[in-house]
């Protein structure tokens, strides 16, 4: 955990941003929660000024809440403004946009002195994807290099148990080869989690091998373009095709175009000329915990 600053911001009722010094209240329990009334400017000012992490706005959501302010229903709860003890937004940007949509001030909550890492934890109106919270902790990742790491849990049963924490870690410990299998699948306009997971498990299987990650390269290659005139490659126009006509969306149809994609790797990486697509377990290319057998998380 980073060690908390020795000055924390905050704004007194009359809206005027201060520090409280450490060394003065050496008791000080952070968070510390006060009630404060936002008016629409100081609002702006917020957003304008501290809303360095947060997510693009909700428009939606933002127009509810205004709705239920400018109807005089808006409640004060635990949940109002929060702001890390850097004194950057920290929770509610959308009341924010809300109170300055609106025109009228509204009183709320507002915590201050919040670390900055628990933002990981924080659900305001809907909740944080992973691709959310690698963002808001500076991680620049691809969207679908996070779909195919959350798919390597969710296809052994294990995404709906993982801790947020959980699927950042093990995105951090798969980001190279996510990102090879993402940079690399990108031409078709859209991108199946399924794919990019099985060409992760078959990157770590040919890291190392010159010749056969040179093939797997390949493969994607004739997947994104659907050109090849050689017998050996057709495995990657069969999935490209299955992947067009057949669009998987749902639970068991991804599971089978996992292993599809599985079985049509392994035929391309070996040069076999193929009449059809079979599915294969995933097992036969394993990832690097496996390989110790290790737990995935």
């Amino acid at each position: 955990m980073p060690a908390t600053p020795d000055q924390i911001p905050f704004f007194n009722p009359d809206l005027r941003w201060l520090a409280i010094h450490r060394a003065v209240r050496p008791d000080m329990e952070l968070p510390m929660s006060e009630k404060r009334t936002i008016t629409p400017a100081f609002a702006k000012q917020i957003l304008e000024e501290r809303n360095v992490t947060n997510r693009p706005l909700n428009r939606g959501r933002v127009l509810k809440y205004a709705r239920e302010i400018i109807a005089g229903q808006w409640k004060i709860t635990h949940q109002g403004l929060a702001f890390d003890w850097n004194g950057n937004l920290f929770d509610g940007q959308h009341r924010l946009a809300a109170i300055v949509e609106a025109e009228r001030p509204v009183e709320m909550m507002v915590a201050f002195g919040m670390d900055p890492e628990a933002m990981i934890a924080v659900d305001e109106g809907r909740p944080r994807s992973t691709k959310d919270v690698a963002n808001i902790l500076g991680l620049d990742i691809n969207k679908n290099s996070v779909s195919a790491t959350n798919y390597l849990l969710e296809v052994k049963s294990l995404k709906s148990r993982a801790s947020r924490t959980d699927q950042l870690h093990f995105l951090e410990r798969h980001r190279d080869a996510a990102e090879w299998a993402a940079d690399r699948i990108n031409r078709i306009k859209f991108v199946n989690a399924p794919v990019l997971a099985a060409v992760i498990r078959a990157y770590y299987s040919c890291l190392g091998d010159d010749e056969k990650m040179n093939r797997l390269h390949r493969f994607c290659e004739v997947y994104n373009d659907g050109m090849t005139e050689a017998p050996n490659e057709v495995a990657a126009i069969r999935l490209r095709n299955f992947v067009i006509q057949k669009r998987p969306k749902k639970g068991d149809e991804r599971k089978d175009l996992h292993r599809k994609t599985i079985s049509a790797i392994r035929a391309f990486l070996e040069g076999e000329e193929i009449t059809r697509l079979r599915g294969l377990d995933d097992d036969i290319f394993k990832l690097p915990e496996e390989e110790l057998g290790r737990a995935l998380l």
